[in-house]
């Protein structure tokens, strides 16, 4: 019988079903360097409009009943969620 320790945060990127950092990680590279983007233009080319937290809250609570409702209706299987997105813009 094979006794490991028990891995720490490191540990657990690499052994959670494979690897999960290189799959991860040019979406998280992707959306660092599109962030950036914005500041650079916020700060050196023109003022955007700055707004507060609430729109994101907002949209935050519309997603999360969207979630609520697709899993209650079997409707968050793979596959079914562009389904249930069609039928609800129409």
């Amino acid at each position: 019988m094979i006794i490991r320790g028990k891995p720490g945060p490191l540990g657990l990127l690499f052994a959670a079903r494979g690897p999960v950092l290189p799959r991860s990680l040019p979406r998280i590279a992707f959306v660092t360097v599109i962030a950036c983007e914005v500041v650079a233009v916020d700060r050196y080319h023109t003022v955007l409009p700055h707004t507060n937290a609430a729109p994101f809250a907002v949209f935050g609570i519309a997603l999360r009943a969207f979630a609520k409702w697709l899993a209650a209706t079997g409707h968050a299987q793979a596959g079914c969620a562009q389904i249930a997105i069609i039928s609800v813009k129409r």
